[in-house]
């Protein structure tokens, strides 16, 4: 027995370690584009031996969604964002209280109904908004989470409970929750520049620029900040 329990705590250390690793490989995927399929790998390796561990779950539902995000066609973009869906159904039904199952059924779920013409439809948004919801209750202090909220409130129409108001809160709470997360200053910026706050979107994008330590720096360098620059760019000119 006592071996046994040994030869676990083994196991369990040397799991800990490869997912220590994909995370480092996945928040650096900017650095070297082999670093997504490597940490991928890693993450499927882990979850064919432990299918319920709730880190991988987690994972590999955020990954395909990014995956779903950069497909070519409607049909492999849904492929993946019911891959992640799946995934995330199955980390609920693992432990319905972790907070990161609900937010990625949400945000899969979210793109499968905009492709498909539904997300305007009274189902698709109240399960959206209750699986946002419920993640938030679980872990208030979240930033993702609750700029997921401003999303829904910007794209919902108003009988829907789309808010513009709300819509414009969320990212500011977020960001003052944490400061390092950049994506929240990027939509605001959007918001901003679409109805003509030039000086305001200005200042946001600039703030956003000057982040020395991003919360998410592949998402940062590969996406939020050359966004940011090319907005930067049209207010300017």
């Amino acid at each position: 027995m006592f071996w046994l329990i040994i030869n676990q705590s083994v196991s369990l250390e040397k799991v800990d370690s490869l997912l220590a690793q994909a995370q480092y490989l996945y928040e650096n995927r900017h650095r070297k584009e082999e670093y997504f399929e490597e940490s991928k790998k890693i993450w499927q390796d882990v979850l064919n031996s432990n299918p319920h561990n709730e880190k991988v779950l987690r994972r590999l539902s955020e990954v395909n969604l990014n995956l779903g995000s950069q497909a070519k066609t409607k049909a492999e973009q849904i492929r993946y964002f019911e891959q992640g869906k799946a995934l995330a159904e199955t980390l609920l039904i693992v432990n319905d209280n972790n907070p990161w199952g609900h937010f990625w059924f949400a945000s899969n779920y979210g793109k499968i109904c905009r492709i498909k013409g539904v997300l305007k439809s009274l189902s698709g948004l109240s399960k959206i908004k209750s699986e946002f919801n419920r993640a938030l209750e679980l872990d208030p202090k979240n930033g993702d989470i609750i700029y997921a909220r401003a999303v829904v409130y910007l794209e919902a129409p108003g009988f829907a409970g789309g808010d513009k108001k709300k819509a414009e809160l969320h990212p500011n709470l977020a960001i003052n929750i944490e400061p390092q997360f950049t994506l929240p200053y990027l939509e605001l910026a959007q918001y901003y520049a679409r109805v003509k706050r030039l000086d305001e979107a200005k200042e946001l994008l600039n703030k956003m620029l000057a982040i020395d330590e991003p919360k998410y720096p592949a998402d940062f360098f590969l996406n939020d900040k050359p966004k940011a620059v090319e907005l930067l760019s049209q207010i300017e000119h």
